[in-house]
């Protein structure tokens, strides 16, 4: 139970606890210890990371699906095992001398 003489202990006691972590955050005594600007910050950012949960499920779905299809893909194939058939863009150092690395698995 929170001890509630002041407004920093239930900050303590509802927000900065770990157990809290995945509990709505107390917008209204941030807002009365730390001012509405801090609390609109924090409403914004909470929002904003609960908006990009489903994009990053999505991309990690389809970073995953592209792993495993790459490693099915017969044009991957020939160029991972091509040796030196394929030259990538060669970097230059400051004496203008150029390397011509190439793709290599």
């Amino acid at each position: 139970q929170p001890n509630t003489e002041n407004e920093r202990q239930l900050l303590h006691w509802y927000w900065g606890r770990m157990s809290m972590i995945l509990k709505y955050q107390p917008l209204r005594i941030i807002k009365h210890y730390l001012g509405a600007t801090v609390a609109m910050y924090f409403a914004f950012s909470g929002y904003y990371i609960n908006a990009l949960v489903l994009p990053a499920i999505v991309g990690v779905i389809t970073f995953i699906y592209g792993l495993v299809e790459a490693s099915k893909s017969e044009i991957v194939r020939e160029v991972c095992d091509s040796g030196k058939r394929y030259p990538m863009c060669p970097p230059c150092d400051s004496n203008n001398v150029c390397s011509t690395p190439y793709y290599l698995s």
